[in-house]
């Protein structure tokens, strides 16, 4: 399933420059599959500990940076100079901070394509029809877990 969420992010034409702010476990599978991609990334996280969870190897080649902040800061977003970054990935373990980030790049950094990981369905559906690509981690869930009923087929 995580491998399909990043899949559908890494469609895009390659190499590009990505944020992804949250280094959490889930992230990190994304950020390593998008890297092995030929895609610039920097990651922003408030803990320094979690970039720890990043291949040390990605970091030396610089085709992975970090940055430590309080992202849900604005004047965080003011002090860096992103203008050149292509997508946005909005992967924290709280959805209303995902949201909240996902607005500032649209709104204030103008990033083009901007996605937002959410685990509330109900959050999900009130926020399908913005300008933001919504993944929709439960929805996923279901979904593969219905076709595997469905049709008896591996997930």
């Amino acid at each position: 399933m995580i491998n399909n969420i990043s899949d559908e992010i890494s469609n895009i034409s390659k190499p590009q420059k990505i944020i992804v702010v949250g280094c959490g476990k889930f992230s990190t599978i994304i950020i390593n599959n998008l890297s092995k991609d030929g895609h610039v990334i920097k990651v922003i996280d408030k803990s320094l500990d979690l970039f720890k969870q990043i291949p040390k190897d990605k970091i030396d080649s610089n085709s992975i940076s970090t940055v430590q902040g309080d992202y849900t800061d604005r004047h965080f977003w003011d002090q860096m100079n992103f203008n050149d970054m292509d997508i946005f990935i909005a992967s924290t373990e709280i959805d209303s901070c995902n949201l909240f980030v996902a607005q500032i790049a649209t709104q204030i950094l103008r990033i083009p394509k901007v996605f937002v990981i959410l685990k509330n369905d109900k959050l999900s559906s009130i926020y399908k029809s913005s300008d933001l690509k919504i993944i929709d981690i439960s929805g996923l869930v279901i979904d593969s877990i219905n076709t595997f009923i469905n049709n008896d087929e591996e997930i």
